[in-house]
């Protein structure tokens, strides 16, 4: 189901996210951690051939003994974006070809499941308009999930997923910036009564990474997260889902133009899921939401969410619904969102050739800024001010299945951001002198032209 979770690519204020350059042993520590987080998953990447899950058309795929199943992958993707660094004005577009070979391995058992992905992404851009854009850009997923005793009514799950990006990590921050990712959990699962109820508790670590060079290492974070889920199912067809989970982030790397605040953010909720007839699915949640910043104001709140999808017998799919969430985010403290979303999916020739339609539009609410200070420790004359942007996203495409592994696609999207915020910078020439450094609003146009192979 489409939804607005995807950040923007853009330009960033200038130097309003710069790095904290203290020297000393303890940065040096820092810094040699970092390497070491970053050398071990890049590691991780190669030894699992860099991946992601399998994608929406799968192949037979190649036997290699036993039910084990190997799925080989490759997307091509040519996309001309108008607008690559999602700037205010002066846009500048350009030409970028990408190419993602992967794998997705599937070995099921008796008594250990075994899924195991991943690609490696290339991507050339031309700089049809600016000689500077004409770079290569490597990046790459990788996802593990083992099950144990995946028959019994007690089981185990790990799973890990890893990303290497440029994109954006949240609505804070547009600027293309390579940073690491990952996140790594243990669960224990219950389901006593014939599979009708299931339990599930675990713990997990996750962190992002920037790299030195980007200028965001203030923006670096890492967490412990805590998982409680139940799922009871009460019909054959619906189910009620109790959820709970909480994270202690923390920021390891304080800036030298912002500083950021860590958090103990949970979210409470409980809904049903399932089917209200044949043709018509549901989905429904509501929940409290605390970001529990360590100081300041915090987002505490409901949340929640209705998802809709009904199909009809002439191969027409509708989709959408309500989301009302929060996340922290690193300057703003946290930012909370209310989304509506609507999706249309006419599928013809016996289901070969497919239309969609996509909107969606985000009202993005942003917490007090953190107060910057200057070198004596008081607050710095240029302060970052409110925010509340409103996001809109529209994607339009037509896809024929050649085959049943492989696709073709010609796409269109528009992602605008509306806002009245600037980021703000202290003028060199006249110390004291607060100027507008970088409007924070675009406006994007990309068109794609893909090929999907899923064997």
């Amino acid at each position: 189901m489409l939804e607005m979770g995807t950040p923007f690519r853009g330009e960033s204020g200038p130097d309003e996210c710069s790095r904290h350059e203290s020297g000393g042993t303890v940065e040096a520590d820092a810094r040699m951690k970092r390497m070491i987080s970053r050398a071990s998953s890049l590691l991780v990447v190669i030894a699992l051939v860099v991946c992601a899950g399998p994608a929406l058309a799968v192949g037979p795929g190649l036997g290699i003994g036993g039910e084990a199943k190997l799925h080989p992958y490759l997307d091509l993707d040519l996309m001309y974006n108008s607008n690559v660094n999602n700037l205010p004005s002066n846009e500048t577009g350009d030409l970028v070809l990408a190419v993602h070979p992967g794998i997705f391995l599937l070995v099921p058992s008796q008594w250990i499941n075994l899924d195991l992905g991943g690609k490696v992404g290339y991507s050339r851009y031309f700089g049809i308009q600016k000689e500077e854009f004409k770079r290569n850009v490597v990046e790459g997923e990788a996802s593990l999930k083992v099950v144990i005793n995946p028959q019994g009514a007690f089981q185990v799950e790990v799973l890990d997923n890893f990303n290497r990006t440029e994109e954006p990590r949240d609505y804070v921050e547009a600027k293309m910036a390579g940073r690491f990712s990952n996140l790594a959990k243990a669960l224990l699962v219950a389901e006593p009564g014939g599979k009708a109820l299931r339990l599930s508790a675990g713990y997990g670590f996750s962190f992002d990474y920037y790299d030195d060079d980007t200028g965001l290492a203030s923006g670096d974070q890492q967490a412990h997260n805590f998982y409680f889920d139940t799922r009871w199912r009460f019909l054959p067809k619906n189910s009620l889902l109790l959820h709970f989970d909480m994270q202690l982030l923390e920021y390891p790397n304080s800036g030298a133009n912002f500083q950021n605040t860590n958090s103990k953010p949970l979210r409470a909720s409980i809904g049903l899921a399932g089917l209200l007839t044949r043709t018509l699915s549901f989905r429904l949640f509501v929940g409290y939401g605390d970001s529990l910043m360590d100081s300041g104001d915090s987002f505490r709140s409901a949340i929640a969410q209705l998802a809709l999808a009904q199909s009809f017998d002439f191969g027409l799919t509708i989709s959408g619904g309500y989301k009302r969430d929060f996340q922290p985010a690193m300057v703003f403290r946290y930012y909370n969102e209310d989304r509506v979303f609507l999706k249309l999916v006419q599928s013809l020739v016996d289901g070969d050739l497919n239309l969609e339609l996509g909107f969606q539009y985000a009202y993005v609410s942003y917490g007090s800024p953190e107060t910057v200070m200057d070198a004596t420790g008081n607050p710095a004359p240029c302060q970052v001010g409110p925010r509340h942007d409103n996001r809109l996203r529209l994607r339009a495409g037509i896809g024929y299945q050649i085959l049943d592994f492989l696709e073709a696609r010609v796409s269109y999207g528009m992602d605008v951001n509306l806002t009245g915020f600037n980021w703000v910078a202290e003028d060199p020439s006249a110390p004291g002198t607060c100027i507008s450094a970088n409007k924070a609003e675009f406006t994007t146009h990309k068109t794609w032209l893909s090929i999907v192979f899923h064997y």
